[in-house]
């Protein structure tokens, strides 16, 4: 398996430059709810929040003795994910920023 890293993970994702409305209508990707969606980042600001979101769950599942390396994404599985949503409650998250990770995570797990 390919090792990946959190910058794989941002070019994968990168949308920055393409309009999130037309990248909705061209991809064909539809939500749960029938909705279309991007699968790819549109804004340096999103971005950025993603690419703390990726630093955190590799630190996380780091020091929670998951892996080795802080840029190693592909040893990142759902229960580690399950495990750093649960820590985040626990510290006191709030629902919009659990929303925001439950995005994240899709869009790193479905890139990878």
């Amino acid at each position: 398996m390919k090792k990946i890293t959190i910058n794989d993970v941002l070019n994968q994702v990168n949308g920055i430059g393409v309009s999130k409305a037309e990248f909705r209508k061209t991809t064909g990707l539809k939500s749960e709810n029938n909705q279309n969606y991007s699968d790819k980042i549109h804004s340096f600001g999103s971005k950025s929040n993603f690419e703390r979101f990726l630093v955190d769950i590799t630190n996380f599942a780091k020091n929670s003795g998951f892996q080795n390396s802080v840029q190693r994404l592909d040893k990142i599985n759902e229960q580690i994910f399950k495990n750093y949503i649960k820590n985040k409650i626990e510290g006191g998250i709030t629902k919009k920023n659990a929303f925001e990770h439950n995005i994240a995570s899709s869009k790193t797990f479905y890139s990878a």
